[in-house]
């Protein structure tokens, strides 16, 4: 299938009941989105121009600090809770060093939150420029409660196409809700031909919601089983699939591989937000018969119908989903993203 990056308007997913036939309808463009590429743009999503600008400019001044500055909060000292700077080079994608630097932030949970308390990693206070860039902390605070919102309104989206209850999704977060993990990464500008900012990989959970600078550098596998660009859209999110839907969803939606090429144009900013399964919950698979369209696309053939594609890692996401919990898979993965700084803090 040959094409571009579908586009996908949800202003009435975000306003309408479930029964409405523009919501049915939105429901209906996501998920085939979803299903054909993995990968989305949305607009109309609620959240203002003007208020990503700020997030823009208030980011880049972050990354403007001398090194020493931003080495101040370095994930080192973030602890369990993994949280904070790292420079360039510093996180991996299948054993390759990323051309690029960034800063991790998460839920803000304080020392009582029982989870804290336990040490369960990925869990705890974030890192904050206060005496340098203080403006970070509010706007990041309020970024993280605008995008959690939207994030629970696109998985609505998602049961409401799949013919599910439209809290189907919601209720499996349990009381502690969806994990919420946010990045800011820079792309440092380079005169290097050919070379990757981060190389092909799938993201981990549900859902990741994109927003980027007016730089290039995104490519997608395209259902063809082809790289292509996928150049930025002005007011628009990026929404792309984990490796946890297409197991919930036995392969019927994509978690489709990406990746970013080093530009020489300029510093390249991207905002990536996950929005993924709670911590304890075990990876598992939609029951067939609660779902009428994955009931008549399995019966129809399901995955074995597409082109095939292998993973990277040679990673079967279908072997035994129900074997550990979404915690201890995460795990598996950041582990190796950052392997020094795993084996001295967990």
């Amino acid at each position: 299938m040959e094409g571009q990056v579908p586009i996908v308007s949800v202003k009435t997913l975000l306003t309408g009941q479930a029964t409405d036939p523009a919501v049915l309808e939105t429901s209906k463009q996501l998920l085939t989105a979803a299903h054909e590429w993995g990968f989305i743009f949305i607009k109309d999503h609620g959240v203002p121009h003007e208020f990503l600008e700020e997030l823009d400019k208030i980011s880049r001044d972050f990354f403007a600090l001398p090194m020493t500055a931003k080495m101040e909060l370095k994930m080192l000292l973030g602890g369990k809770a993994w949280r904070g700077y790292f420079p360039p080079g510093g996180e991996q994608t299948s054993g390759i060093p990323d051309a690029k630097e960034g800063i991790y932030f998460g839920t803000e949970l304080g020392p009582d939150h029982p989870r804290v308390k336990a040490g369960t990693p990925l869990h705890g206070k974030n890192l904050w420029p206060d005496h340098t860039v203080p403006k970070l902390r509010p706007i990041i605070l309020e970024y993280l409660a605008r995008l959690t919102i939207l994030g629970h309104e696109l998985m609505r989206g998602f049961a409401i196409g799949l013919e599910l209850g439209e809290d189907y999704f919601k209720k499996s977060f349990g009381k502690n809700g969806p994990t919420i993990l946010f990045r800011i990464f820079n792309y440092p500008k380079s005169d290097q031909v050919d070379g990757w900012g981060v190389g092909e990989h799938t993201d981990y959970g549900f859902l990741t919601i994109l927003k980027t600078d007016h730089h290039p550098g995104l490519q997608v596998l395209s259902p063809d089983q082809t790289w292509i660009d996928v150049p930025p859209i002005k007011d628009t999110f990026i929404v792309n699939l984990g490796d946890q839907l297409e197991i919930a969803t036995q392969g019927f939606l994509r978690a489709t591989p990406h990746r970013v090429k080093i530009q020489r144009s300029g510093d390249r900013l991207s905002w990536p937000f996950f929005f993924d399964p709670d911590w304890d919950v075990k990876m598992r698979a939609v029951a067939v018969d609660e779902s009428r369209v994955l009931k008549e696309w399995i019966r129809n053939g399901g995955s074995k119908n597409r082109k095939p594609g292998q993973r990277w890692d040679g990673m079967d996401l279908h072997q035994n989903p129900e074997s550990v919990t979404y915690g201890e898979y995460l795990m598996n993965k950041v582990s190796k993203c950052f392997p020094e700084l795993f084996s001295s803090v967990l």
